[in-house]
């Protein structure tokens, strides 16, 4: 796998901003830690890092903007948004229950 592929870079750049370590991902990949370490720190993945952590933020706040328009005796639809919320924060590596 080339890690130069743009294509890559992306999916590289979320998972560091969704949470995962630097060694699992390298695992994955098949590289060391060290060359997964020197491909984020380039300038231009830092730019990529951070934007998938702003769309991160923007999908929470949307989960949040949603979840409120629910009216409250809507157990059924509230049960539902709770469900998705968990989902979405999960992948996000925020929440992680155990």
């Amino acid at each position: 796998m080339k890690l130069e592929n743009e294509v890559v870079k992306k999916e590289i750049a979320r998972a560091i901003a969704g949470g995962r370590s630097q060694t699992k991902l390298a695992k994955v990949l098949g590289v060391s830690q060290s060359t997964i370490s020197r491909l984020v720190n380039r300038e231009e993945m830092e730019v990529l890092i951070e934007a998938e952590r702003l769309k991160q933020v923007e999908s929470i706040v949307s989960l949040i903007q949603n979840m409120e328009k629910i009216p409250p005796k809507d157990k059924k639809q509230r049960g539902q948004a709770l469900e998705a919320s968990f989902k979405l924060l999960k992948s996000l590596g925020i929440f992680n229950p155990r």
